[in-house]
């Protein structure tokens, strides 16, 4: 662990590779990096690094809290009439748009890295298959079965056979299964142990002071139960803090502060920075999610793949069955492609896509498909 808190004016002097190694030992560093690179005080390397595949989401993270502690830092300047008030406006107004910026990276990365699943949905010859096979879905089925079979595999998948409605449930449903390294560790199973206001202390503290994460409580077996007492917590404190239920709190009412006690007025400001501090934890399990769900869908997409490869071959068996129907199909398509071939989302959105998918069904159900040739 670094001796000495890092300074935003040693932030320029200091190598990427040198901060990596405060960051990855002092959350605080990050966060002093983060409002350097706000205010243009970190250099262009150390923006590069921030903006990294591996750190983005950290970097996210640290001026998600930056912001927060600035904010009620703020309050308290303001409500003490401190003179550096001013100086910190100017930094959370940086550090502000240094979020923005990041939210707005990282939304275009994930896009990005989920273009192959639309690129599925917008292959011609792979939606005309689906949509051939769901008039035959009986036939599919059974010959998808019969593949099974012969490759001694169960019809449905382990993963499948057991329901999972969203990403926790895909999450816990992995670990169970051994498919996702999730070490218990003695940490974790005290707080696994852990029952109502004992656990919710818990994150309390871990919430209280940031430089003492309590990182069991990231554990993918304890997601939903951070979660939940994440947003207990906020709600015991959001009548002090005057916030709001979605999370927000409005402009603090310096008049009504200094109406108050000394002590009351205390209360107040602690319970506001406890808000935030809770929302910005809130914002990081959302991070955590994604993380560990990302790593989910590869490993379930691994032991997928049997079967996948199964309900693929079906698809073929039956255009090769039916290839004047499959054809059908695809000359009805053909009037939504672009110069590559493929599907142009601009002409096939998702009110066309049902729309067309509907009569193209109707008209296989009905025998009516030439019509189409």
């Amino acid at each position: 662990m670094p001796t000495e808190r890092l300074r935003i004016g040693e932030v320029r002097r200091r190598t990427a590779a040198e901060l990596e190694a405060l960051w990855r030992a002092d959350f605080d560093a990050l966060v002093t990096t983060a409002i350097a690179d706000a205010e243009g005080k970190a250099g262009r390397v150390t923006a590069e690094t921030l903006r990294s595949q591996e750190w983005i989401e950290d970097w996210q993270d640290a001026l998600t809290w930056a912001e927060s502690e600035l904010s009620s830092a703020m309050e308290r300047m303001e409500y003490e009439s401190d003179p550096r008030l001013e100086r910190n406006r100017v930094r959370l107004k940086r550090t502000r748009r240094a979020l923005g910026a990041s939210r707005s990276l990282l939304n275009q990365r994930r896009k990005a890295r989920n273009s192959h699943i639309n690129a599925r949905q917008m292959n011609a010859r792979l939606t005309a298959q689906s949509w051939l096979c769901r008039h035959h879905e009986g036939e599919a089925q059974e010959v998808r079965r019969g593949l099974l079979r012969k490759a001694g595999l169960p019809e449905v998948s382990p993963l499948r056979a057991e329901d999972s409605t969203d990403a926790l449930g895909s999450i816990e449903r992995c670990v169970r299964a051994g498919l996702l390294e999730a070490e218990i560790t003695p940490d974790v199973e005290k707080l696994i142990a852990l029952r109502g206001a004992d656990f919710r202390n818990a994150v309390a503290d871990d919430v209280s002071d940031q430089k003492a994460r309590r990182e069991g409580l990231r554990h993918p077996l304890l997601l939903r139960r951070w979660y939940a007492a994440l947003v207990e917590l906020q709600e015991m404190t959001r009548q002090t803090a005057r916030g709001h239920a979605d999370g927000q709190l409005p402009a603090l009412d310096v008049d009504e502060l200094h109406s108050m006690s000394q002590q009351e007025a205390r209360k107040v400001l602690n319970a506001r920075r406890f808000f935030r501090a809770c929302q910005q934890r809130r914002v990081e399990w959302k991070l955590v999610v994604r993380r560990v769900h990302h790593e989910v869908v590869k490993a379930e997409q691994q032991v997928e793949e049997p079967w996948s490869q199964a309900r693929a071959e079906a698809q073929r068996v039956i255009v090769e069955r039916y290839p004047e129907q499959y054809q059908a199909v695809l000359k009805v398509l053909a009037p939504y492609c672009g110069l590559s071939g493929r599907l142009d989302v601009g002409l096939f959105g998702a009110p066309v896509r049902g729309q067309v998918k509907e009569e193209v069904l109707d008209a296989l159900e009905s025998g009516t498909w030439r019509k189409f040739l």
